[in-house]
């Protein structure tokens, strides 16, 4: 007889294998901090550098950049 108590097993299985999942996720980010932390910097700059050449470059320079993207 069941008492309406006791969770699925596959519940607590899928549950085990998502917090171990976390775990390893969470070392292998930890791990990449640094490497993850120069990549936004660069990507930053960049995105940056294209923004402001758009905004403050001359009008025949911004002209060129907009054949560029085509």
């Amino acid at each position: 007889m069941r008492t309406g108590l006791a969770a699925p097993v596959g519940l607590v299985k899928a549950m085990g294998s998502l917090s171990a999942g976390a775990i390893v996720m969470g070392v292998a980010v930890a791990y990449a901090g640094p490497f993850l932390n120069v990549i936004a910097v660069i990507g930053s700059i960049m995105y940056g550098t294209v923004i402001s050449l758009r905004l403050f470059a001359p009008k025949k320079f911004r002209e060129n950049m907009k054949s560029w993207n085509a």
